[in-house]
């Protein structure tokens, strides 16, 4: 096993281009989230603006790598170590599927991996043309936080198996896996992660400082807490590194025992 001083991550969902979406909004948000992000052993951060098409968040891919590039100086100049990469979420809505069907979209810099979300209540035709669109084009589909979209684990379950039938990865926010003020959502998350559903643990950083800054150590101490070391490595870093390298990600090996063990005591369940 790893020891967690060796542990270097990777961010794969992170917003903190300054000013291009409802992310960091100054070079000094942005400053201090790449240098909280170091100090939690991330070494790489994929960037993923919000891409809705034709709607708020619509920003070419030309001045955003102009953005990141001026980020990047602005590291360097500040003595941050990080190494930062293009990428974008894209809200897929019927706009997003004509762009995806028209070519004019791109996914993870240097890998066939695209970062995609959806917006309940689910139109369930739109998401599996979506899927199929992505992957009759060679692409691998990653969907973004899972966990936000359900109340109801056993619903989750349910219909993250049918998208991932279809192709699907799924990454859960590292904020999910702690007490926060949606209930269900802990709920959820660890459902998916107990069913071997999921693939990554990403910040979904929007801001510095504040609860969701880029850190991802303490998400692989509480994975680690939770499940085990394996499970914790599996999802923090060997999955992000894959992506990185454009590989094929592994599953976790995590006992369906767990879940139910921790709703026989009370620990999630929701009040009435």
């Amino acid at each position: 096993m790893r020891s967690i001083s060796q542990n270097r991550f990777i961010d794969t969902h992170c917003h903190g281009i300054p000013q291009v979406d409802d992310g960091v909004q100054s070079e000094e948000s942005a400053l201090l989230l790449l240098s909280h992000a170091i100090e939690s052993q991330i070494s790489l951060i994929f960037m993923t603006p919000h891409i809705i098409y034709n709607g708020k968040f619509f920003t070419a891919k030309s001045l955003l790598e102009t953005k990141l590039e001026h980020l990047r100086a602005l590291a360097k100049t500040n003595k941050l170590d990080i190494e930062l990469k293009l990428s974008c979420e894209i809200m897929m809505n019927e706009d997003g599927l004509r762009y995806i069907q028209e070519g004019n979209y791109w996914g993870y810099q240097d890998t066939n991996y695209v970062l995609i979300e959806f917006m309940p209540p689910f139109d369930e035709v739109l998401i599996t043309e979506s899927l199929y669109e992505l992957h009759r084009q060679g692409k691998r589909a990653i969907i973004a936080h899972p966990e936000r979209y359900f109340s109801d684990p056993k619903i989750a379950i349910k219909t993250v198996k049918v998208w991932r039938s279809l192709g699907a990865s799924f990454q859960v926010n590292k904020t999910s896996l702690f007490v926060n003020p949606k209930a269900s959502t802990r709920e959820v998350a660890l459902a998916l992660i107990e069913h071997n559903l999921i693939s990554l643990i990403a910040t979904d950083a929007h801001h510095a400082p504040g609860r969701r800054e880029a850190r991802l150590l303490e998400a692989h101490q509480e994975l680690t807490r939770l499940f085990d070391q394996h499970t914790a490595d599996t999802l923090c870093i060997d999955n992000p590194t894959h992506l990185s390298l454009n590989e094929a990600f592994v599953s976790t090996n995590v006992s369906q025992a767990w879940f139910t063990t921790h709703l026989r005591h009370h620990r999630f369940k929701r009040k009435s």
